[in-house]
């Protein structure tokens, strides 16, 4: 017997453009107290005041919600268990600024964060964290989940952002815990390239993955 579930999720990216700043300016700009993070307009607020040339971040993503719309199939050759996946958080990168030449963005599946390059991460309270599926599938059983390892993500000007997904916590291919009818969770991460650009244009970044779930 062969049941086909299909599910769907949502990237969603939000990009904030602006101008360059300069390395003493990114040095304020680390030393603003993180009691004064918890807004990030707040934080805009000071960096602003840092300097008389209506001194601005450069390329600020803020409170990324990355939500893949995932079309889920499930192969299930046990008829009385009912294989599914549910989304229970999306894959947020958080709020950062891109400063010359820009870099990327990491969102492991464990929830730890870090950046390559020239991007400052804010720690204002943002949410940012993996995805977490929440899967069942009979005990003890080998299941595959294949997904597409990149999304291509577009706001309405046609810009586009690509976010790069990583493995599961579990793997891919891993066989299922016990008592796994009742549901377990798995985790996943990614991350995206910023660039430092005046192109670069704000706005809602959107797109598709798919994900497939055999149970063998």
């Amino acid at each position: 017997m062969r049941n086909f579930y299909i599910l769907l999720f949502s990237f969603i990216i939000f990009l904030f453009c602006a101008n360059k700043i300069n390395s003493q300016e990114i040095k304020n700009i680390q030393n603003i107290p993180n009691k004064d993070k918890n807004n990030i307009g707040q934080v805009s607020k000071q960096v602003n005041n840092l300097s008389q040339n209506n001194l601005t971040y450069d390329n600020m993503l803020h409170n990324q919600n990355v939500k893949p719309i995932i079309s889920t199939s499930v192969l299930d050759k046990l008829p009385n268990i009912q294989s599914s996946i549910t989304q229970l958080s999306p894959l947020q990168f958080g709020s950062f600024v891109a400063t010359n030449g820009g870099g990327t963005i990491h969102i492991s599946y464990s929830g730890e964060r870090y950046s390559t390059g020239n991007v400052i991460l804010l720690y204002d309270d943002s949410n940012f964290s993996p995805a977490i599926f929440e899967v069942i599938a009979p005990s003890n059983t080998l299941v595959q989940i294949i997904f597409d390892k990149k999304c291509v993500l577009k706001n309405k000007f046609g810009n586009e952002i690509i976010v790069y997904l990583d493995e599961l916590n579990t793997g891919n291919l891993f066989v299922t815990p016990e008592n796994a009818e009742n549901g377990f969770l798995v985790y996943l991460g990614g991350y995206i390239n910023v660039i430092s650009s005046a192109e670069t244009l704000t706005g809602e970044y959107v797109g598709n993955i798919n994900l497939t779930i055999v149970v063998k």
